[in-house]
Formats: structure tokens, C-alpha cells, sequence
């Protein structure tokens, strides 16, 4: 099968427009990304603390033995300090999909009531409808995946 690739401009086009439609959604996805941010590098201590116990044991097998319980203690805090953020960001992106999930197809809805009676004779408005439902599942998908994939993925590329 040979893929099509879209023009730039079309690309630019789909994200001004993927921009314009979470324009009010901004400071809640913006939220969500900071808390993506502070997940991300705090992701990071436990295996820099496992890191420090092999190394710790490694090299200094009497002293280590003293620090071992601490560090697994931080270990253990850390994974725990995670876990809570993560269910703090989870619940916040969700409250921001079901938003969008209530008020994208009432706006598409809205816009499309707004057009001339000459359209609903011409075309089939209930196919139309359709594929309207089908789009805004599609964007809060695109935007779930942003939030708990992508931007996950680039944060930890840049802090590591």
C-alpha cells in the first residue's frame, strides 16, 4: 500500500485548527502538562536510588549494609510519591476530556444547526452527524495520547 503524504500547509492547517478547538481547555491541558513535567522528573529518583544501592553495595559491602535500609526507604517513598501524582494527573486529564467530551459536539452541533435549510435538503445530515461524533472522539483520543504519551516521551528525552 502506498502512503500519501499531505502537503505542509495542510498539516499547519489541521493543527491551528486542533489549536483553535482546546483553546478553552488551554490552562487545564496546560496544567496537565506541568504535572507530566513534575511525574517525569520525579520518575527519575528511583532508579538513581537503585543505581546508588548497586553501586553502594558494589564497592563498600560493610558501609552499605548501614544504608541500605534508608535508601530503600527513599526507594520505596519515591515509587509512593509517584503513584500519587500520577493518580492527581490521571483524575485532572480526565476531567478535561469529559469537557471536551460534553462541549465539542454540542459546539459542532451548534454550527451545524446554524446552516442554511438548502444544505440539510442537499446533503445527508444524519451521515454528517456521524462523522462529526466520530471527529470529536478522534480529537480527545489525539489529545489523550498527547497528554499521556507524547508529552511524557519528549520530557524524558529532554531531561535525560
Amino acid at each position: 500500500m502506498q502512503e500519501v503524504e499531505m502537503p505542509r500547509a495542510s498539516w499547519l492547517h489541521a493543527l491551528a485548527s486542533y489549536r483553535r478547538l482546546l483553546r478553552p481547555y488551554r490552562r487545564p491541558l496546560l496544567w496537565a502538562v506541568l504535572w507530566t513535567l513534575i511525574i517525569q522528573g520525579t520518575a527519575l529518583v528511583e532508579p538513581s536510588v537503585i543505581m546508588l544501592i548497586v553501586n553502594q553495595v558494589q564497592s563498600h559491602m560493610h558501609e552499605a549494609r548501614a544504608r541500605l535500609p534508608l535508601l530503600g526507604f527513599v526507594s520505596i517513598t519515591g515509587l509512593a510519591v509517584i503513584s500519587i501524582l500520577k493518580i492527581k494527573q490521571f483524575t485532572r486529564a480526565r476531567d478535561v476530556e469529559a469537557d471536551i467530551e460534553r462541549d465539542l459536539p454540542a459546539l459542532c452541533l451548534k454550527k451545524l444547526l446554524a446552516l442554511p435549510l438548502s444544505y440539510h435538503q442537499s446533503e445527508n445530515t444524519g451521515v454528517v452527524v456521524g462523522k462529526v461524533v466520530r471527529g470529536n472522539g478522534k480529537i480527545v483520543d489525539l489529545t489523550w495520547n498527547m497528554l499521556f504519551e507524547f508529552v511524557p516521551m519528549v520530557i524524558m528525552i529532554v531531561i535525560t
